[in-house]
């Protein structure tokens, strides 16, 4: 009886479920799609990339800069050169017909000596008188002078209308400059003409006459100097300085050098001076003399420029006889390369385009034979050519181009240093030859140098975290 009913009970209970299974929706079945799965595979590629880029070191990018060995040692020099002054031979106001600097020939007018200081109002100039040619320097003249106007520097305008006079005049002079003057029995001027030929100073300071064999420190260094210059208007009394003729270009410095570099160019009998006063290096005769006190001083004699210091007594200079130029790049981005030495004797000109090759000994179908194999020279060495390493198998044997019986096996290598240049996007080794090794991570290589960096190139800054060949993301 009890069975019967759980019977029943498990007969009922199997109908209810079936009609609940009914009355609910069936539910889908779970299936993977293509597409899903080509997702998740790059996208684990892309997290794996990501983690390797964040994980390896990566290398900067360096722009190759113009540089030199370092700050080269400066002095304050005198400078001393043959100077001939001459004086008025009696009272006047002077006026200039040129100006500071400017090279005069012999029997070249100089200035004017008048009694009552109105020469130029006493001129007469007739209308148009002046040429074209005249008028443009005169023009050009105002115009400079107009440009460098500084109002804070309200002196200026003194010399400003010196000068403007000095040119005036130094048109005017191309004729008779006495027939241009009112001249009378009570105005007289005299017209001053140099009696040699050299550039034109107005100014003197009391060193025209230094004595090189006789001179003291305070000389060299002194504690006040003045320079005295005459412009065109000024009254300048008989027996007094006129104006100065420097004869020559040449000239010479002296300068008190520290110890270390007087031990540095104890040898030198030549030394380069840059002048920032002129923009210029020049090179001349290196000596040491002495002074009254025995102290020592450094001389250097030039030949040339003179001129162009021909107002200037004392200057500042940069001695840059040891200085280096040339590209300035950090030590980081240098690495090394083996290159194949290849006896120069081995090398020869063939093939269609006629460049530099080596006759290569092969094997074709058991028989020994020989091709023309062109290659890219990157340095020489000695007797041998310098070509990459990948030009040949190690163990290739070559023939002389002269002489078949004699043969170069490959394999002698030769270490050279360079960079990597990425201008293009991936990595070139490009060779660099090392004139100086800076205190400051930096080495300064030669410019020009051959298969080398130029200014402005882009190289790794480290070069030893990258390949040849590899592309770099700038």
């Amino acid at each position: 009886m009890a069975s019967e009913k759980k019977k029943r009970f498990e007969k009922n209970r199997q109908k209810s479920n079936s009609n609940l299974q009914r009355l609910l929706p069936a539910q889908e079945r779970f299936h993977l799609h293509f597409s899903a799965v080509i997702f998740f595979i790059l996208l684990i590629y892309i997290i794996i990339l990501v983690i390797r880029y964040i994980a390896k070191d990566t290398t900067g990018i360096y722009e190759v800069v113009q540089g030199n060995s370092g700050q080269p040692p400066s002095y304050q020099a005198l400078i001393l050169r043959d100077e001939n002054i001459y004086y008025a031979e009696h009272s006047g106001f002077v006026n200039y017909y040129c100006a500071q600097g400017d090279r005069l020939r012999v029997n070249a007018a100089v200035c004017t000596l008048d009694e009552h200081g109105d020469f130029l109002s006493q001129l007469v100039i007739s209308d148009n008188e002046l040429s074209d040619e005249s008028m443009m320097r005169l023009k050009n003249v105002l115009r400079t002078l107009s440009i460098s106007y500084d109002p804070n520097n309200f002196g200026d305008l003194y010399t400003e209308k010196s000068t403007l006079n000095s040119t005036l005049l130094s048109l005017l002079t191309e004729e008779n400059i006495a027939n241009r003057v009112n001249a009378s029995d009570e105005y007289t001027f005299q017209v001053t003409k140099t009696p040699v030929s050299g550039t034109f100073v107005s100014s003197y300071d009391g060193y025209e006459d230094f004595d090189l064999s006789n001179f003291s420190a305070v000389q060299i260094a002194p504690d006040t100097y003045a320079l005295n210059t005459i412009i065109s208007g000024q009254l300048v009394e008989a027996g007094a300085p006129l104006y100065k003729i420097i004869p020559s270009d040449s000239f010479s410095i002296i300068f008190q050098m520290s110890e270390d570099d007087q031990v540095t160019y104890w040898e030198n009998t030549t030394l380069t001076v840059y002048f920032p006063d002129i923009d210029k290096n020049i090179t001349g005769t290196f000596s040491f003399i002495f002074d009254q006190e025995g102290n020592r001083y450094a001389r250097v004699d030039f030949s040339e420029y003179g001129y162009l210091l021909a107002n200037t007594r004392f200057t500042n200079i940069e001695i840059s006889s040891n200085l280096i130029e040339g590209l300035k790049i950090p030590s980081s981005s240098l690495v090394n390369k083996d290159f194949l030495l290849i006896p120069k004797s081995f090398c020869t000109r063939g093939g269609n385009s006629n460049q530099y090759g080596c006759m290569l000994q092969y094997y074709e179908n058991g028989e020994l034979n020989a091709r023309f194999a062109p290659i890219s020279i990157v340095s020489e060495y000695e007797e041998y050519y310098l070509v990459d390493s990948g030009a040949f198998d190690e163990g290739a044997v070559l023939l002389n181009p002269e002489d078949s019986s004699d043969m170069y096996e490959i394999g002698a290598k030769k270490m050279l240093q360079g960079v990597y240049c990425v201008n293009k996007g991936y990595a070139v080794f490009q060779l660099v030859n090392i004139l100086a090794q800076l205190d400051d991570g930096y080495v300064i290589v030669e410019e020009g140098y051959y298969n080398s960096i130029s200014r402005y190139d882009r190289i790794a800054l480290n070069g030893a975290l990258i390949q040849e060949g590899e592309i770099i993301y700038q």
